[in-house]
C-alpha cells in the first residue's frame, strides 16, 4: 500500500505538513530547506489561512498549499509543484503581492 502514498500528492502533502498536529514534521521540512540555503532555523511554525482574498468578483481565487508564520516572525508560503510550469515565476510574484496587500 505504501507505494501509492506519494508525499508530492497535494492532498497527502497537506495532511502531512499542513495540520497543527504535525507541526514537528512541518518544522523539520522548513529547516531542511533553510539549512541548505543558509537561513536561520526555526523552532516552531503556526499554520495560517492559506487563502488569498479576492479583490474583485472576477479575480482569480488563490490558495497556498501551506501558509505559516515561524517563531522568528517570518511568513512562508509553501507550494508543491510536480512539474515545471511556464508561468510559475509570474504566479509566485502574484501570490507574494496579493498576500501582502489583502483587502
Amino acid at each position: 500500500m505504501t507505494e501509492f502514498l506519494n508525499p508530492r500528492n497535494d492532498f497527502l502533502f497537506k495532511r502531512l505538513f499542513g495540520v497543527a498536529e504535525h507541526e514537528v514534521l512541518l518544522v523539520a521540512f522548513i529547516n531542511a530547506v533553510f539549512q541548505d540555503s543558509g537561513r536561520p532555523l526555526v523552532r516552531s511554525a503556526t499554520i495560517l489561512n492559506p487563502e488569498i482574498p479576492q479583490d474583485a468578483l472576477r479575480d482569480k481565487r488563490s490558495v497556498f498549499d501551506i501558509h505559516v508564520r515561524t517563531d522568528l516572525g517570518q511568513e512562508i508560503d509553501i507550494e508543491v509543484q510536480t512539474r515545471r510550469h511556464e508561468t510559475l515565476a509570474v504566479r509566485t510574484l502574484y501570490y507574494k503581492i496579493a498576500a501582502k496587500n489583502p483587502l
